[in-house]
């Protein structure tokens, strides 16, 4: 259940983030976002004395500095990504390859935490990529041939994304594999987060325009979709149900689509639907694709 409401929230974000990056900039909002959790989130775990139990060891030193340099390395292919991008295309081009990190879990799993899964995973990715890539597409109005013009290894912006969902995958199974027992360093991560961007916030300048609704989406991105949904997230991936998670994680994007469209107040189109069937049908077979235990 943990996971499962870190996948929504996150799916609730989309449209707040673009909004409150549009005013006071990509590398900004990012920086204060995090660092902001960050500092929230040490704060609770000191003053609270949250620390580890008896039963609960200690993160290895090893894997808490790996595990953090995916996470921060995640946050800056992503924001990098967005900051670079020169176009709406660009744009769209980042968010459809950092969400292959649902498809990225999955193979990860594979190979590090040895799950056995069947032949119906390739359909299963192909149906809920195919309607990922449909949901954004149709949202943006972006022709399919102004975005397979940025599919290149030489675009950095290319690079970036599909480094987003590589990260964000490989951390979740690092964290599966070693963290269960463990206590996590999430606060500390968020705080580093906070700073590689407040860093590059400082090598290339933004211009911010502050306004109550700009303070009121900063405190809601803090709060639900960094605080609350990046530790659901930690517990959900380190003790729920790991193909269950894997799989619904696949809906993100359809659902951010609708959640999008209703914040920014935009009509969602009748492919968005078709979208939705790719991506529920996607994440169905995926999920019949893991062998009984996982």
């Amino acid at each position: 259940m943990a996971g499962l409401l870190a996948l929504f929230f996150w799916s609730l974000t989309i449209g707040v983030s673009r909004s409150l990056m549009e005013k006071i900039g990509v590398f900004t909002a990012g920086s204060l976002i995090f660092s902001l959790a960050g500092l929230l989130s040490c704060l609770s775990l000191f003053v609270g004395k949250n620390f580890p139990s008896s039963k609960q060891k200690r993160m290895a030193p090893g894997v808490f500095f790996f595990c953090g340099f995916l996470f921060v390395a995640y946050m800056l292919c992503l924001y990098a990504g967005i900051g670079l991008a020169s176009s709406k295309v660009a744009v769209l081009t980042v968010a459809l390859l950092n969400y292959l990190w649902p498809t990225f879990i999955i193979l990860f799993s594979v190979v590090l935490l040895a799950c056995q899964v069947n032949w119906l995973i390739w359909p299963g990715i192909s149906l809920a990529t195919s309607g990922t890539y449909l949901a954004l597409t149709t949202a943006s109005g972006i022709p399919v041939k102004e975005i397979a013009k940025i599919f290149h290894l030489h675009n950095p912006v290319f690079l970036f994304g599909l480094g987003a969902g590589m990260t964000w995958g490989l951390y979740s199974v690092v964290t599966r594999k070693f963290g269960q027992e463990s206590a996590s360093g999430l606060p500390f991560y968020l705080l580093a987060t906070g700073l590689v961007l407040g860093l590059l916030r400082y090598f290339f300048p933004e211009e911010s325009h502050w306004s109550v609704s700009a303070w009121g989406e900063l405190s809601f991105m803090v709060l639900f979709p960094t605080i609350l949904a990046y530790s659901l997230w930690e517990t959900g991936i380190r003790r729920g149900n790991f193909r269950l998670l894997s799989t619904a994680s696949y809906l993100v994007p359809v659902v951010s689509t609708f959640a999008s469209c209703l914040y920014l107040s935009i009509r969602p189109e009748a492919s968005i639907w078709i979208a939705s069937f790719l991506v529920a049908a996607g994440a169905f077979v995926c999920h019949l694709a893991f062998r009984e235990g996982w």
